[in-house]
């Protein structure tokens, strides 16, 4: 089940092979849904995604065609049509289907999924490898933007390959930037650290809330602060996930927030 340009269809494959998602004309946002036993769904923060899918879209000339309310509303209705009680929900918006080249289409194209999930509060710690050779430019805005993550998919896969369950990927200016899928977090001497956006970072809803719910600074954070960090963790919005080793050096796993959940 899907919802696409305002209507749900059963048939997941929808999108023409002309739309410009094929070009990288696009942006996405993936928040969590929770399902009560009696049947109301809990969106985490979806003002927070709607306005940062806006604000990505608008970076490479595109308007979102449907307004928060609908959105939000399509996606409580997608999670209640499917089985599950966690669910990740992808929300993407393209420049739409069009003739050969780079020209926008008149009609954006917009479409939502609803995969269920582990709950999020049971995530496992991982081990984590720095890639040096895949680098981010920190001044590239598509850094910056939930669209294109073939580097950041490169990268895990070849962590993957060498027996890591992520990758922590540097910029041009020797600072680690994020994960392949998250934020970082690193707790060094006392202090909590977040690399700062003009490094080439994603503006995570999930660290914006972690940076209002607790005292952690924004600050470039080198390879060499990661290997002699207190502990340090992944985050985005399915979870908050503990980093047990760094390029094979174990680290300690300790909680950063009691409860995800809770967090919104």
């Amino acid at each position: 089940m899907i919802w696409m340009n305002g209507q749900f269809y059963e048939d997941p494959h929808r999108i023409s092979v002309f739309d410009k998602i094929n070009l990288g004309m696009t942006v996405f946002t993936t928040m969590l849904a929770h399902k009560k036993p009696e049947g109301n769904v809990m969106l985490h923060n979806g003002r927070a995604h709607y306005a940062r899918l806006t604000r990505h879209a608008a970076s490479i000339g595109l308007s979102l065609p449907f307004t928060e309310n609908i959105l939000l509303n399509a996606s409580g209705q997608l999670v209640k049509k499917l089985n599950g009680t966690y669910f990740a929900i992808r929300i993407q918006v393209s420049a739409g289907e069009g003739a050969r080249g780079l020209l926008m289409p008149d009609k954006a194209t917009m479409f939502m999924t609803a995969t269920p999930v582990d709950n999020p509060d049971d995530v496992k710690p991982v081990r984590v490898k720095i890639e040096r050779e895949i680098i981010l430019l920190a001044a590239d805005p598509m850094n910056r933007i939930k669209s294109n993550y073939a580097l950041r998919s490169v990268a895990r896969r070849k962590a993957a390959a060498e027996g890591f369950d992520d990758v922590l990927m540097m910029n041009d200016m020797n600072a680690i930037t994020s994960s392949s899928v998250g934020n970082v977090i690193l707790k060094l001497e006392g202090i909590y650290k977040t690399p700062p956006l003009k490094d080439g970072v994603i503006d995570g809803v999930r660290r914006a809330t972690l940076l209002r719910a607790m005292d952690i600074r924004e600050s470039s954070i080198s390879s060499a602060d990661f290997m002699f960090c207190d502990a340090a963790w992944i985050v985005n919005s399915l979870g908050v996930w503990p980093i047990k080793s760094i390029d094979g050096v174990e680290k300690p796993i300790e909680k950063l927030i009691q409860s995800i959940l809770k967090l919104c």
